[in-house]
């Protein structure tokens, strides 16, 4: 196993048990069996490991997406209430790459591929700004979903996204 898996393996370990705040570059070195000197080599601080562990698995989980957009998002929406509290731990982040920014960057960017393979050109502009202002709007509501202890199920938080998509991209979603 390389290295960065196994920092964020070992880092993903330690947030199932401790806060962001509480988990000290110790004890991933600990955790992960690496050297202080190698640690540095990949990542400037535990924050950044942070980051790299959400932008590991949002990406694992966004990458293997089921046929349709509904079964998408209720996996993704499976995957962030099963790991509810990292996520709650990730959004105080004060991080460049803050869970807020990468949830948005993910989303976009998978969603544009997807819709750009079904429709079989690239998006327009219009498209491309329609696009960019639903997934922004569908960041806050995930967030808040997260924060409010997911007391939706998923099953509604799809679907009142679903709905909200706008009916000129709807039509390139699978």
């Amino acid at each position: 196993m390389n290295t960065r898996i196994r920092l964020i393996n070992a880092m993903q370990a330690l947030l199932t048990k401790h806060t962001i705040k509480d988990v000290t570059v110790e004890m991933i070195l600990k955790q992960s069996d690496i050297s202080k000197a190698t640690f540095y080599r990949y990542f400037a601080d535990k924050y950044e490991l942070a980051t790299a562990y959400y932008t590991h698995t949002l990406y694992d989980v966004l990458l293997y997406t089921e046929p349709d957009y509904r079964s998408s998002m209720n996996k993704l929406l499976d995957f962030m209430k099963d790991n509810q509290e990292y996520f709650k731990q990730l959004m105080v982040l004060d991080a460049p790459d803050d869970l807020a920014t990468l949830l948005f960057q993910s989303s976009m960017q998978t969603s544009q591929k997807v819709m750009e393979e079904y429709k079989q050109q690239p998006l327009s502009k219009h498209e491309v700004q329609g696009l960019a202002f639903f997934t922004a709007g569908t960041t806050h509501t995930i967030l808040q979903w997260i924060n409010s202890d997911t007391g939706l199920p998923v099953g509604e938080v799809s679907e009142l996204i679903y709905q909200c998509i706008p009916s000129f991209l709807k039509s390139y979603i699978p």
